[in-house]
C-alpha cells in the first residue's frame, strides 16, 4: 500500500491557506451588515428560529448559516463565516491546476489569490458569490484530476449558491465554445488537452456521481427536508439570473473593469504579457485561460443587472496567467546579485513615485515631475542591460516592479478588509452600505435598561422595514415592523427614515438621527478626483438617515413636548 508523505510543497500550500483564511477571518464581524448582506442573514436567522418565510434564491448560503445560528448565537461573524471559508478554499483549488500551469505557477497564483483585494473583500461579504466561486473552482479541480464523485458533490454545492453561479457557468460555456471554434483544443497533444477532453468516466460512475450530487443538493437546499421550499429557491437562482437581463441595476458598465485594473494591477499586467506570449507560441493552456478571462470580464459588461462582484470570475484565470509569466523569472542562469540589486533600486524608485504623487497637486507640472521616475527606471534597466546582459536587466525590472505592485495589492486588500470594510468608497461592496447600526443598538439598549431593567425588552415600532434594520433589531423583544402607525399609538420608541419624520405624535418624542445608508456619490466608473480615490479611497458619498424617536416621558425630569433632533433638510446629504 502506497502512503502519501507530507512534502515541503504541501507545507507551503498549508501555510498559504492559513494566511488566506486568517486575512479573511480577522475582524470579520466588526463592520455592520449591509442591506445586501442582511437580506440573506435575516433569512438564515428566521430558519434557525423555525419561522416560516420565503426562501430566497441562495439556499446554499441560507441554510448552512442557519445551522450556525442554531448551534451558536447569531452574529455578524457567523453570517460571513461560510463565504470567508469558501474564499480561502479558492487557494486550495489551485492545487488541482498544477499539471496545467506547473507547480511553481500554481503556488504563485495561490499566493496572489490569498491576498487579492477583490477575493478578500468578497470573502468578507455575507451571501456574496464567493461560495459559488469557491465550490465551483474546487469542482473544476476535482474534474481535472478525474475525481468525479467529488466533482458531483461540489458542483451541487455551487449550483445552490445563488444567481451568481449563472454568471460563472455562462462565462465558462462561452469560453469553451470560443475555444472550440478558435481551435484552441487542436494541435499536438499537451496538458491543456485535460481541460478540454477529460478522461471519460464509466456510466456507473456518472450515475453514482449524479445521485450523490443530487442528494447533497437536496439535503442542503432543504435543511434536511425541514424547508421543502428550498427546492424552488434552487431553481429560482437561475430565474433570478435571467431576470437580470431585463432589470438594469444602475451600476455603470465601466466600473467593473475599473475594479480589475485598480485592484489587480499585478495580475493584470503580467497576465496580459503571458496571454500575448501564449498566443504567439501557440500555448493552448495560455490561450484557453485568456479566452476564459475575456469571457468572464466582458459578459458582465453586457448584463443589465450587473454588480461589480460579477467580474470576480475573471480574477482566477488572470492570476493563473500572471503566475505562468512570473514563473519565468524565478530561475535565471545569470548572476542573481546584480538582478537583486537592480530590483531593489527599481522598487525604491516606484515607492518614490508613489510618495511624490501623494504630495503633489494635480496639474501639467505634476505629471511631468512624475514622468521622471519611470524614465529613471528605464535608464537604470538600460545601463544594467548594456553592462551585464539584457536578461539580468529584465529580471531586475520584473522583480522590483513585482515587489512594488505586491505592496500596492497588500495595501488594497488591507484597506478593503480592515480600514474601509463595508464602505461605499470600495468598488467591490454592493451598495448601499450600513454605517451607524451599532450606535443605534447601543442607544436602544440604554433606553431599555432604564425603562425595563433589561437591555433586550423595549416596545419598538419601526416604519423602516429594510433587512438591515431587521437584522440589528433581532435581539429585542417587542419589535414591530409596519408601513404606518395610528396617531393614537405611542410606543416607547418609533424608528423612521429622516425624510419621513412627519408623524403627528412625534411632538411627544425626542429624536436622534443615525447615518444608516451610504451610497457612492459618483455616476461614472471612478470618482471625479480619481487620484485621491486611488491614493486613500477618498470619494464623494451620499448618506441617508434613520431617526430613533424615544418618548419624552422616558427621560426623568424632561418636560419637553417638542422633538429636538436636527434633521438634514431633505433626509440625505453629501459627506
Amino acid at each position: 500500500m502506497q502512503t502519501r508523505r507530507l512534502t515541503y510543497e504541501h507545507l507551503i500550500w498549508i501555510i498559504i491557506w492559513i494566511l488566506a483564511l486568517g486575512i479573511r477571518l480577522v475582524n470579520l464581524g466588526k463592520a455592520p451588515l449591509s442591506e445586501f448582506e442582511a437580506g440573506w442573514a435575516v433569512q438564515s436567522w428566521q430558519a434557525a428560529k423555525g419561522e416560516t418565510f420565503t426562501v430566497g434564491p441562495n439556499p446554499g448560503y441560507i441554510f448552512p448559516t442557519a445551522a450556525l445560528f442554531f448551534l451558536f448565537e447569531s452574529s455578524n461573524f457567523l453570517a460571513r463565516f461560510w463565504p470567508a471559508l469558501a474564499g480561502s478554499l479558492v487557494v486550495l483549488a489551485l492545487y488541482g491546476f498544477r499539471h496545467l500551469i506547473s507547480r511553481e505557477a500554481a503556488l504563485i497564483a495561490a499566493l496572489g489569490l490569498a491576498f487579492d483585494p477583490g477575493m478578500v473583500a468578497l470573502s468578507r461579504i455575507a451571501g456574496s458569490p464567493m461560495m459559488a466561486l469557491g465550490f465551483g473552482l474546487i469542482a473544476m479541480a476535482f474534474w481535472l484530476n478525474r475525481r468525479f464523485i467529488e466533482t458531483g458533490i461540489f458542483v451541487a454545492l455551487a449550483l445552490i449558491c445563488g444567481p451568481s453561479v449563472g454568471m460563472g457557468l455562462t462565462g465558462l460555456a462561452i469560453a469553451w465554445a470560443l475555444g472550440r471554434w478558435m481551435g484552441v483544443s487542436t494541435g499536438d497533444p499537451s496538458e491543456a488537452e485535460a481541460l478540454e477532453k477529460p478522461e471519460r468516466p464509466s456510466k456507473d460512475l456518472i450515475r453514482l456521481s449524479l445521485l450523490i450530487g443530487v442528494g447533497v443538493a437536496l439535503l442542503v437546499s432543504t435543511l434536511f427536508f425541514h424547508y421543502p421550499s428550498g427546492l424552488g429557491a434552487w431553481a429560482g437562482a437561475f430565474a433570478e439570473f435571467f431576470k437580470g437581463w431585463g432589470n438594469p441595476s444602475g451600476i455603470p458598465a465601466l466600473r467593473l473593469p475599473a475594479a480589475v485594473v485598480f485592484y489587480q494591477p499585478l495580475a493584470l499586467i503580467f497576465g496580459l504579457i503571458a496571454a500575448v506570449r501564449g498566443w504567439m507560441t501557440h500555448d493552448r493552456t495560455i490561450r484557453w485561460l485568456s479566452i476564459w478571462f475575456l469571457a468572464a470580464l466582458l459578459l458582465p459588461l453586457f448584463y443589465p443587472g450587473r454588480q461589480v462582484f460579477d467580474v470576480i470570475w475573471a480574477v482566477l484565470p488572470v492570476w493563473c496567467l500572471a503566475a505562468v509569466e512570473l514563473r519565468r523569472y524565478l530561475r535565471i542562469s545569470q548572476p542573481l546579485i546584480v538582478s537583486a540589486v537592480h530590483g531593489g533600486v527599481v522598487f525604491i524608485l516606484w515607492v518614490l513615485f508613489w510618495m511624490v504623487s501623494h504630495y503633489l497637486t494635480p496639474g501639467t507640472q505634476t505629471w511631468l515631475a512624475l514622468l521622471v521616475v519611470p524614465l529613471l527606471i528605464i535608464l537604470a534597466t538600460t545601463l544594467v542591460g548594456m553592462s551585464w546582459s539584457w536578461d539580468i536587466g529584465r529580471v531586475g525590472l520584473v522583480w522590483g516592479s513585482t515587489a512594488a505592485l505586491s505592496l500596492l495589492v497588500l495595501a488594497s486588500a488591507f484597506g478593503a478588509s480592515q480600514l474601509r470594510s463595508n464602505r461605499a468608497s470600495e468598488l467591490w461592496m454592493p451598495p448601499p452600505t450600513t454605517i451607524q447600526s451599532d450606535l443605534l443598538v447601543d442607544a436602544l439598549k440604554d433606553i431599555a435598561l432604564q425603562q425595563n431593567g433589561r437591555d433586550d425588552v423595549l416596545e419598538i415600532i419601526s416604519l423602516v422595514e429594510d433587512s438591515s434594520l431587521r437584522w440589528v433589531l433581532r435581539g429585542f423583544r417587542g419589535v414591530q415592523f409596519t408601513a404606518s402607525v395610528s396617531q393614537d399609538v405611542y410606543p416607547d420608541v418609533l424608528i423612521t427614515m429622516a425624510a419621513n419624520s412627519n408623524l403627528a405624535q412625534l411632538a411627544s418624542y425626542r429624536g436622534q438621527d443615525f447615518v444608516w445608508y451610504e451610497f457612492p456619490g459618483w455616476e461614472g466608473a471612478l470618482p471625479p478626483a480619481w487620484f485621491d480615490w486611488l491614493d486613500a479611497r477618498k470619494a464623494p458619498v451620499w448618506s441617508d438617515w434613520v431617526v430613533m424617536w424615544a418618548r419624552s416621558d422616558l427621560f426623568p425630569g424632561d418636560s419637553s413636548a417638542q422633538p429636538n433632533v436636527e434633521l438634514p433638510s431633505d433626509g440625505e446629504g453629501i459627506k
